[in-house]
């Protein structure tokens, strides 16, 4: 995805050029390799389908080119990340569905080759409400949790636990600029997590410090 990314926002390259930057890497096209890398490019692509099937861009080799690209093109390179993060906290105006339902079961048995699971009237009136959900519910949209971690993290700064677990969500968040390979909505999971809890706190007064005359 780093390699698809970095080559869609790189300026112009000839296939001349990209191969001489990444000559470890086996491309699956004769020619037209950032074209190529233009009309696959999409965030919310299964990363599989860059290295297997009818529209993959390469094979093997693909660490050391990504080594090359990257530094080569270090702002094309943070472009993609950061348009899989917008994607990731929920800035979009895509039809999103964070919460797992069964197209995209669907999706991943088939592309596993693996047959296609049969699911009952229940079942899929649940898929369907959790589609919805995913659609039009502020609720999954990870942005929400953010500004409230945001603004907890100030008014609760005296409260060491709390300050300590959001902080320790805003740094996972800042990893996944780097290493997140997906804007799956399980990613931000341990973001909305804390914020549920210093909210919790928040709301019913509690405190998670306690000194030694509490103890």
């Amino acid at each position: 995805m780093d390699i698809v990314g970095a080559l869609t926002w790189a300026p112009d390259l000839t296939d001349d050029e990209v191969h001489a930057l990444m000559p470890e890497i086996r491309f699956a096209p004769a020619s037209g390799l950032q074209a190529h890398a233009r009309r696959v490019y999409d965030v919310n692509k299964w990363w599989g389908a860059h290295i297997r099937g009818a529209e993959r861009l390469f094979g093997r080799g693909v660490a050391a080119g990504w080594w090359s690209l990257v530094t080569a093109y270090p702002g094309a390179y943070l472009t993609a990340r950061l348009d899989l993060m917008r994607e990731l906290i929920g800035l979009t105006d895509v039809r999103w569905t964070p919460v797992y339902e069964a197209r995209n079961e669907e999706v991943m048995l088939k592309g596993q080759g693996q047959p296609p699971m049969n699911r009952n009237v229940v079942q899929r009136w649940l898929s369907k409400r959790m589609l919805a959900l995913g659609f039009h519910s502020v609720l999954f949209r990870p942005y929400l949790y953010l500004v409230l971690a945001i603004g907890l993290l100030v008014i609760l700064r005296r409260d060491r636990m709390i300050v300590a677990l959001l902080v320790s969500a805003f740094g996972y968040l800042a990893m996944l600029v780097i290493v997140s390979p997906a804007p799956d909505f399980r990613y931000v999971h341990w973001l909305i997590v804390v914020t549920l809890v210093a909210v919790a706190v928040r709301l019913f007064g509690g405190s998670t410090a306690r000194g030694p005359a509490s103890a």
